[in-house]
């Protein structure tokens, strides 16, 4: 099936930045180790920015199995389902798995940015900021479908991988060692009876990721002021220097997708910087009363959640945030007949996979149509920081009576009720399908597209 191409006028470039360790922890084969205090490994994460028709054609295409650790991202994405013996199948299945973006291909010329997009010399011709958090088991490139797109239309987008146990795969640069070394997944339950040492596990992470978006916004500043002190541990021909002066750094816009929508939602919450968020199916449970409910600042939110996503819980906290906002601050809107995997790149690539694990825990409707519902999602995501970014005051809403909502979507949120589903996330091992059982629905998608 593959990714929606980017519907802009611009081709997409990415360039990967990872900086030194700052300070490890004091025992690194323990997971919770990662979030003692003052633990810093650095930053790591993906730019997305426009490039050049003629320039792109002489790199080569992101992949969704990137060039460097490709083992590690291979088998870490089938490990969390138990299915660790699906990696080198999917190291093959998977090769030519691209994502409509070119691998340190250079920054399009200021003067052919400002012909593309009809800028004259009142129009701020900076690259309007966006920063991406990724959720559980993601990583920084996971969500390419919605970052791509956004480049395509001019805006430089930095997509962090996480480093507090929630990215599935990712590393850092050992600083004794100088070798690539892998940091541990935290492989605890997501469901609302959690006990509260998993709550307050979970927090801890919010809280560091939070920091870390604050961390990646600090070196973009100094990428738009002073590039050349960077250094960048990661094997990239991209010229940082390049996106001297060229940043809207003042202006910056946040998105996030389930705990990275908590990790958005916090990051606004705290860091007065960022001016407007958006977030897909955000996942309440790690945000604490005293620190997210009862303070913090206030900021413009957009919500998109997918139909099958919600349950009671989620929706209620969901509701009290939204009640603490100014009026029109706080939009909420559903996409019908979706999952939660609507909103990575995972379906592109991998239908077969996620259509038989949906059979264990929940389902993909039969009529599900995810090239559709990753196009209206990101014409949306446009819509809304592009009103912010026309008119850079408050209150914005999006949804006033001459917007046209596609009918995709309802207005607000429910809970999905089915015999399928149930209110709660399930994470056991009777949901996870065996091999023979994951095998066999591959067979079956096969056979569908033959008959097609």
């Amino acid at each position: 099936m593959g990714l929606p191409k980017p519907s802009g006028p611009f081709v997409v470039g990415c360039a990967d930045i990872m900086t030194k360790v700052v300070q490890m922890p004091t025992n690194l084969t323990c997971p919770s180790s990662v979030l003692e205090k003052g633990v810093d490994f650095g930053m790591f994460a993906r730019i997305y920015y426009p490039t050049e028709d003629e320039s792109s054609k002489h790199y080569k295409e992101a992949k969704i199995l990137p060039d460097e650790q490709t083992s590690l991202y291979a088998s870490s994405m089938f490990s969390i389902f138990k299915l660790k013996w699906l990696s080198g199948l999917a190291s093959f299945a998977l090769r030519g798995a691209l994502q409509h973006s070119f691998i340190d291909a250079p920054l399009i010329p200021q003067s052919k940015y400002d012909k593309t997009l009809g800028l004259d010399d009142e129009t701020n011709k900076k690259f309007p900021l966006v920063v991406f958090s990724h959720g559980l088991i993601g990583f920084r490139h996971i969500y390419s479908t919605f970052c791509s797109d956004l480049a395509s239309h001019g805006y430089v987008v930095a997509s962090v991988e996480h480093r507090d146990g929630s990215a599935l795969p990712t590393y850092f640069m050992d600083p004794e060692t100088n070798k690539a070394t892998s940091l541990p997944y935290m492989d605890h339950p997501t469901t609302e009876n959690a006990d509260e040492e998993i709550i307050q596990m979970r927090n801890k992470q919010v809280n560091r990721r939070a920091e870390e978006v604050s961390k990646l916004l600090d070196l973009l500043h100094v990428v738009n002021k002073e590039p050349e002190i960077i250094e960048n541990l990661f094997p990239s021909t991209f010229d940082l220097k390049t996106l001297k002066g060229r940043l809207d750094v003042e202006e910056p816009l946040i998105i996030g997708h389930s705990f990275g929508g908590a990790t958005t939602l916090n990051s606004i919450n705290k860091d007065d910087r960022f001016k407007c968020a958006i977030v897909l199916d955000p996942w309440f449970l790690p945000l604490t009363e005293d620190e997210f409910y009862e303070s913090g600042l206030k900021k413009p939110t957009f919500t998109i959640f997918t139909e099958r996503f919600n349950w009671n819980k989620n929706i209620q906290r969901c509701q009290r945030f939204l009640d603490g906002l100014p009026k029109d601050y706080g939009e909420v809107i559903t996409l019908k007949n979706a999952v939660h995997w609507d909103q990575c790149d995972g379906p592109g690539f991998m239908p077969w996979f996620l259509r038989a694990i949906g059979k264990f825990t929940g389902g993909i409707p039969q009529d599900h149509d995810y090239q559709q519902g990753i196009i209206l999602q990101r014409q949306i995501i446009l819509d809304y920081f592009g009103k912010y970014l026309k008119q850079k005051t408050y209150p914005m809403p999006l949804l006033t009576d001459d917007y046209l909502l596609p009918d995709n979507f309802f207005l607000g949120m429910r809970v999905f009720n089915n015999k399928e589903k149930t209110e709660e996330v399930i994470e056991d091992e009777e949901t996870i399908p065996s091999k023979e059982q994951v095998v066999e629905t591959g067979k079956e998608e096969m056979m569908k597209k033959e008959e097609l």
